[in-house]
């Protein structure tokens, strides 16, 4: 299965996924106003985020396996990190949310119908459940997948501490538990969602893969008997998958136009090995004076 029929498969299976949260999301709402519940419509209110993060992965998903142009040399695969970010910022967004209306309800609980909060809330933990299974193996490999993976995950966790507080309303009468897990919900959708956050930064400021060694790579590429200096060095990611480098080399003595292209070849694939897949090479030769070369400026 090539780099395309991946997506392509990755998208369809975000497509069920969108339809089986709308489900889950209407359902809640409808209960929470119902039952009185704060937790139960955050939970509402984390699964339309879900909706929100799926149909923006979906679109995402779509637009990056369209081809390059010329005006577009390297196509639309940044569309799948911003999808990513603008996942992480909603979820970030429902957080605040949440915990603003949750400290409003601090000092005055809410009586509230438990039994809705414990069918709807195990309906969640199926479909949430469910969801999670089927993006389960595309989102290994994808960034923008894993950040919806991570809304679904997170969502049905959330689902089994609401089903929980609504057995324990209807057993004790504890309904402080409802405005106690909206603040623990909200505080953990937060905290969940800044790895993912600096991650898609990273990428978006060309920051160095996380995995690059600088050094090491230096020392490899310095150990090739022709090299005499390494400059101008760039090493960034054009997606969570494709890692770019580029570099100026120096060699020691001039070499004939067949004999650097075999250089160049042996320097990318040392490069390659340290997991970049795409590989741009400078190859210079500047006559040193007492020492001292004569390098062009950055």
């Amino acid at each position: 299965m090539d780099h395309h029929d991946h997506h392509h498969h990755g998208t369809n299976r975000i497509g069920i996924t969108i339809a089986l949260n709308l489900i889950i999301t209407v359902a809640q709402v409808v209960g929470g106003l119902v039952s009185g519940s704060l937790s139960l419509l955050s939970d509402a209110a984390h699964n339309f985020s879900d909706v929100i993060a799926l149909v923006v992965s979906y679109i995402g998903g779509v637009i990056s396996v369209k081809p390059s142009t010329d005006a577009k040399t390297f196509g639309y695969k940044r569309a799948e990190i911003i999808a990513a970010l603008t996942n992480v910022v909603s979820v970030m967004f429902i957080g605040v949310t949440i915990l603003v209306e949750a400290v409003k309800r601090v000092g005055d609980p809410v009586k509230v119908n438990s039994s809705v909060v414990i069918w709807l809330a195990a309906l969640s933990i199926v479909m949430n459940g469910l969801s999670v299974l089927i993006i389960q193996k595309p989102s290994k490999n994808n960034l923008n997948i894993r950040s919806a993976y991570l809304h679904l995950f997170t969502d049905m966790l959330t689902s089994v501490a609401v089903m929980a507080s609504g057995i324990a309303m209807a057993l004790w009468q504890w309904y402080w538990l409802d405005t106690v897990l909206s603040v623990a919900i909200s505080v953990y959708l937060i905290a969940t969602s800044f790895k993912l956050l600096s991650a898609t930064l990273s990428i978006l400021m060309l920051f160095a893969p996380s995995q690059y060694d600088p050094d090491k790579l230096m020392k490899l590429i310095g150990a090739v008997d022709e090299v005499l200096d390494v400059h101008h060095v760039h090493a960034w990611q054009l997606t969570d998958t494709q890692f770019h480098f580029e570099g100026h080399v120096v060699i020691r003595e001039d070499l004939c136009l067949s004999e650097t292209v075999e250089l160049r070849k042996r320097i990318k694939d040392l490069i390659r090995k340290q997991g970049f897949s795409h590989v741009t090479l400078e190859l210079e030769y500047e006559r040193c004076v007492d020492g001292d070369c004569t390098k062009e400026n950055d």
